[in-house]
C-alpha cells in the first residue's frame, strides 16, 4: 500500500495507525475518496470520534462538504447520532445551522434518524426548530416519533425548555463522568487486587518451593546417614567375621601342634 490515501483508508474504519501514517507522510488532509468525502467527513459519518479529533488537531477543514456542495461533517455526524463527534466538530467551529444535502440542517438529520440524544444535544446548543429544507419541511415534521416528542416539548415551552434541557444534559454528562470515574476506580482496584493476589500466589509458591527443597535436602541427609550407618555396620560385621575366622584358624593350628606333641610324647614313653 502506498502512502497516498492512508488518511482516506484509515478514516472509514477508524484506524488511527493509518491516520498517523498518512499524517507523517504529509498527505493532503482534504483528499477525497471515490464518493467525494474527505477523511474528516468519512470519520464523522462513521462516528469515529478519536479520528475526528486527530484530524481536526492536524488542521482538517471542519466546514468541508461532500464533493458537489453536499453534506457537511456536522450533518453526517447528526445522521450517525454520536454526541462526542458532534461536540468535537462544534468545538472546532462547525456551524449548527450549516445547510447540507437537500437543504437539511443537522437537526433535520438527527430528528429523522430517531437519534434522541443527538436531537436533545443540538436543541440544547440552540439549533433552530423553524428551519426548513428544500421541500419546506421542518425537523419536527420529518422527525421520528421519539424525537418528535422532544421537539414538541421545546416548541411548546420555548426558551425555558431549552435551558432546562441544557441543564439536564449537563447533569447527565456529570453523572456519566462520575460513573466513568467510579468505573475507572473500580477497575483500578480490581487490577491492584489481581496484582496483589498474583504476588501472594507467587510468594506462596516460593515458600512451598523452599519448603519442598528443605524437605528434599533433609531426606537426602537422612538417606546419606542411613547409608553411612549401613556401611559402618557392614564393615563391623566384616571385621568380626575376619577376626572369628582368624581365631578359628589359630585354634586349629594350636590343636594340630598339640596333637603332634602328644603323639611324640607317647612314643617316648614306650
Amino acid at each position: 500500500m502506498s502512502d497516498a490515501g492512508q488518511l482516506v483508508q484509515g478514516a472509514a474504519p477508524g484506524d488511527l495507525e493509518l491516520i498517523e501514517g498518512g499524517l507523517c507522510a504529509e498527505e493532503r488532509l482534504e483528499q477525497r475518496d471515490a464518493r467525494g468525502l474527505t477523511p474528516l467527513l468519512l470519520a464523522a459519518q462513521r462516528g469515529h470520534c478519536s479520528v475526528v479529533i486527530r484530524l481536526l488537531q492536524a488542521g482538517a477543514d471542519v466546514s468541508a462538504r461532500v464533493l458537489g456542495g453536499g453534506e457537511t461533517a456536522l450533518g453526517l455526524a447528526a445522521q450517525a447520532g454520536g454526541i462526542p463527534v458532534l461536540e468535537a466538530l462544534v468545538a472546532a467551529g462547525a456551524k449548527l445551522e450549516a445547510v447540507g444535502e437537500l437543504g437539511n440542517r443537522p437537526l433535520h438529520w438527527a430528528a429523522v434518524g430517531g437519534h434522541i440524544a443527538a436531537t436533545r444535544w443540538l436543541l440544547s446548543r440552540g439549533a433552530a426548530m423553524a428551519c426548513r429544507n428544500d421541500f419546506g419541511t421542518t425537523p419536527l415534521q420529518m422527525a421520528a416519533p421519539a424525537c418528535a416528542a422532544v421537539l414538541q416539548d421545546i416548541a411548546a415551552a420555548g426558551a425555558p425548555a431549552r435551558t432546562r434541557l441544557a441543564e439536564a444534559l449537563a447533569a447527565e454528562a456529570a453523572e456519566a463522568a462520575g460513573a466513568a470515574e467510579v468505573a475507572r476506580a473500580a477497575a483500578t482496584a480490581r487490577e491492584q487486587e489481581a496484582r496483589d493476589a498474583a504476588a501472594a500466589a507467587a510468594h506462596r509458591r516460593e515458600a512451598e518451593d523452599a519448603a519442598e527443597d528443605a524437605a528434599e535436602a533433609a531426606e537426602r541427609e537422612r538417606a546419606a546417614a542411613r547409608e553411612a550407618a549401613e556401611r559402618t555396620a557392614e564393615e563391623a560385621r566384616t571385621e568380626e567375621e575376619q577376626a572369628a575366622a582368624a581365631a578359628a584358624a589359630e585354634a586349629a593350628r594350636v590343636a594340630v601342634i598339640a596333637k603332634k606333641k602328644a603323639k611324640k610324647d607317647a612314643k617316648k614313653k614306650r
